[in-house]
């Protein structure tokens, strides 16, 4: 059978969509019971270098990602923030270090 909400093949019997999380069959309990249970990890929530490496070198686009992923993709939200925080402290650094030569290269 297909998931209702990503669209993507899951085994007939399973309670829960593998890829999204969300509840499969026909036996829909309230919408408080939609949610996967307490410490349910996606199939696509890994932790990516590639992820840390975009938020590394733009810092706000891995804040963004990291607001926009923690309650969904725990994992990846991680590491778009942690590249994130570490550019961001690099990049300021770097900044004061580069005023610092020229003014003292002007003295």
């Amino acid at each position: 059978m297909y998931c209702a909400d990503c669209g993507k093949q899951i085994d007939d019997d399973s309670a829960y969509c593998k890829y999204c999380g969300a509840q499969t069959g026909a036996e829909k309990a309230p919408a408080d019971a939609n949610k996967p249970p307490t410490g349910y990890y996606y199939a696509t929530d890994e932790e990516s270098k590639g992820h840390a490496v975009l938020g590394f070198f733009f810092p706000v686009v891995g804040f963004i990602l990291w607001l926009v992923w923690q309650d969904k993709y725990r994992k990846r939200a991680k590491s778009c923030g942690k590249g994130a925080l570490i550019g961001a402290i690099v990049w300021t650094a770097l900044s004061v270090i580069m005023m610092l030569i020229s003014f003292f290269a002007m003295l």
